[in-house]
């Protein structure tokens, strides 16, 4: 079991559970008009910077020692 210890770490961690989420949802997606329509437009990515830094917040608020990274994930996402 991975532990993230740290402010740097716990965010980063937090960060990642709506990261591989979006992977989930590029790697899902057949249709290539239809990932670029979504990736050029400017809200999109405002948005999902906000989440990201959202996510990695409320991770680190709920403690920054020995958080398991799984923990970590399932509280970003």
């Amino acid at each position: 079991m991975i532990e993230l210890n740290g402010i740097a770490q716990v965010f980063l961690g937090g960060m990642l559970g709506p990261v591989l989420t979006e992977l989930l949802k590029l790697a899902k997606w057949r249709d290539k008009k239809q990932i670029e329509m979504r990736y050029l437009r400017a809200s999109y990515w405002i948005a999902t910077c906000a989440l990201f830094l959202l996510s990695g917040l409320i991770t680190v608020a709920h403690g920054v020692d020995r958080v398991p990274l799984m923990r970590a994930m399932q509280l970003g996402l």
